[in-house]
């Protein structure tokens, strides 16, 4: 949110700005992620209503707008309403007192804005690090760790969890192995989008929970296939909206950002992409990556900035 202090009605606000602006992009019939739409309903528990009209939509992103430039105006005071709020409930729940709490919150977004604004000077708001994260105790409270050791010990455990969590999975097991298939084009596949499909009893409730979770919701938004002059066109002009960098934190997407400038090669490469989509096969060479370094010339390599 750049320099606007915290807070959930903001950050609603900015929410339903995006949202809106998604659904008049995919009502004009351009290519945009619908499974972003419907993350972003159920987060402002908005329900999709298909009967909106353009006009409609229009009327709802303005007044949309209008709401996110009030909340901007004050949200001084929504951040520390906000902050007051939370530090009741942390003395409510018996963890600290609210009063010690509210200092410990304000102390930390007067750090984070003098660093923000540092950053900004420096030229470094796309910084990798993480200075801070929220963790869950046993006791089901919430820490907030902002010291370099607690946060890299929280963030290795995260991983550990994240990274082993499907082992001993029973979908990886038959009968799964073989119902769903390798690339999820099993012959139960339908049932379980449809979710008619009943789990074997050797089925772990983890298992159950996930095949419920792939359920194909009710009010599916399907959008019409695009033709290829129109995927190649929206692909080159994806690569040249993204945002390259240099920093180790993040992949340097600068070859890829000239590749779109030359009409051949940026061909070659959407012909590339399209193999997985038609064929739904993924080329060995897809999964590798190649770093190299492209001398800068007058020509068109000279922008790649490396």
């Amino acid at each position: 949110m750049g320099a606007v202090k915290f807070s959930p009605t903001y950050k609603a606000a900015v929410q339903t700005v995006e949202l809106w602006k998604r659904r008049l992009a995919h009502r004009n019939g351009d290519d945009y992620n619908v499974q972003k739409i419907l993350v972003l309903q159920n987060k402002l528990d908005m329900p999709y209503d298909a009967s909106l009209s353009i006009d409609d939509i229009k009327r709802k992103l303005h007044e949309a707008r209008v709401e996110r430039r009030r909340c901007k105006s004050i949200d001084e005071s929504l951040s520390i309403e906000f902050r007051s709020q939370l530090a009741d409930a942390m003395e409510a729940a018996g963890t600290v007192k609210a009063a010690a709490h509210l200092r410990n919150m304000n102390r930390i977004e007067a750090i984070r804005t003098l660093f923000r604004n540092i950053r900004y000077m420096e030229g470094k708001m796309r910084a990798g690090a993480s200075a801070q994260v929220t963790i869950t105790n046993t006791d089901g409270s919430l820490s907030e760790l902002t010291s370099k050791d607690d946060v890299e010990k929280a963030i290795i455990e995260s991983n550990e969890r994240k990274y082993h969590q499907t082992e001993g999975g029973s979908q990886l097991l038959e009968p799964f192995s073989r119902d769903i298939g390798t690339f999820g084009d099993g012959p139960i596949v339908t049932d379980i989008l449809d979710g008619t499909y009943i789990p074997p009893p050797s089925s772990t409730n983890a298992t159950i929970s996930f095949l419920q979770a792939c359920k194909r919701p009710d009010k599916f938004i399907s959008t019409t296939p695009k033709t290829a002059p129109f995927r190649y066109l929206n692909e080159v002009r994806t690569w040249r909206q993204c945002k390259e960098t240099t920093t180790s934190a993040n992949q340097h997407i600068g070859h890829y950002k000239a590749v779109m400038k030359h009409p051949s090669l940026s061909w070659l490469f959407f012909q590339c992409a399209e193999i997985p989509t038609i064929s739904g096969y993924s080329p060995t060479r897809h999964r590798s990556c190649i770093d190299l370094m492209i001398m800068k010339t007058d020509t068109w390599h000279a922008r790649l900035g490396i």
